[in-house]
């Protein structure tokens, strides 16, 4: 599947980042700190049916797929590292950028939130927005959620999503 800000024609939105992390070089005595783990993040905004059962409640309401619940899950694969799985990270096997294929075999899905909508006053809104103007980079992240209740839905927040933007720095 294709990972992409904004989501692809009849897709539903994806983003992923590359972490690289500083942990204590082995075996050393002194602070010293090697960058020496890296590893992908993928953000996908999945229906809300797909999610393993062990990781959603019961909910034949919001897996009817007309209600238009979804969740977000999180995959994550090292790439390189001091533990298994994977190699040490060396000067030539860290990864500075995501590939343009991202396999997401070989490491672990987690739910992130559940009860996602993408609904919202006058129409639909992108979760994930990512801007560049001028030297600036933000990242937008927007979530809504929407649940049965008595007689209707609700929404939090009752009228927009949630938002929050990061200046990225490098």
């Amino acid at each position: 599947m294709t990972c992409q800000i904004p989501a692809p024609t009849n897709g539903l939105p994806c983003f992923a980042v590359l972490v690289s992390d500083a942990y204590q070089t082995t075996g050393s005595t002194a602070a010293q700190y090697d960058l020496n783990r890296s590893m992908y993040l993928v953000y996908r905004v999945v229906p809300r049916a797909t999610v393993s059962a062990a990781d959603r409640s019961t909910d034949p309401w919001a897996d009817d797929t007309a209600n238009g619940i979804y969740a977000i899950q999180e995959f994550r694969s090292v790439v390189c590292g001091p533990d298994a799985p994977g190699p040490v990270c060396t000067t030539t096997n860290r990864p500075t950028t995501i590939p343009a294929a991202l396999s997401t075999t070989g490491g672990t899905w987690s739910l992130v939130m559940d009860d996602l909508t993408l609904d919202t006053t006058g129409g639909t809104y992108e979760p994930f927005t990512y801007a560049t103007s001028g030297a600036s980079k933000q990242f937008t992240l927007r979530v809504r959620a929407k649940t049965s209740t008595v007689g209707g839905a609700r929404f939090t927040p009752a009228t927009s999503p949630y938002q929050t933007t990061v200046l990225l720095r490098n």
